[in-house]
């Protein structure tokens, strides 16, 4: 499975440590991780963070390609007023001729 753009968000989840939420991105291996930016009840720093192996990290990342799959998907087809682009060129002809040599 191809790896999404580093720094790419996949998840979204609370942390486990001060219940802040905390955003789970890739790295540059395509490896999902988090750090905790939030404080604890006396303002002390959360500060905790999580790693995750490559087959954690390929779950998240599938994920969130059909979660984003789905949303476009549902945002296109439930607008009527597109319709398909198409060429109306019925004057041309197909040549007909050699491909490799334009005969």
């Amino acid at each position: 499975m191809a790896n999404l753009a580093v720094g790419t968000i996949v998840h979204k989840k609370p942390c486990p440590n001060c219940a802040g939420d905390v955003y789970i991105k890739l790295n540059k291996n395509g490896n999902a991780y988090f750090y905790c930016n939030g404080s604890d009840e006396s303002g002390k720093p959360c500060s905790h963070h999580e790693r995750y192996g490559k087959a954690a990290s390929q779950r998240l990342q599938l994920a969130f390609i059909q979660k984003t799959r789905k949303t476009k998907t549902l945002g296109v087809e439930d607008d009527k007023t597109l319709e398909p682009i198409r060429a109306d060129n019925d004057n041309e002809k197909p040549s007909g001729g050699n491909f490799l040599f334009g005969g």
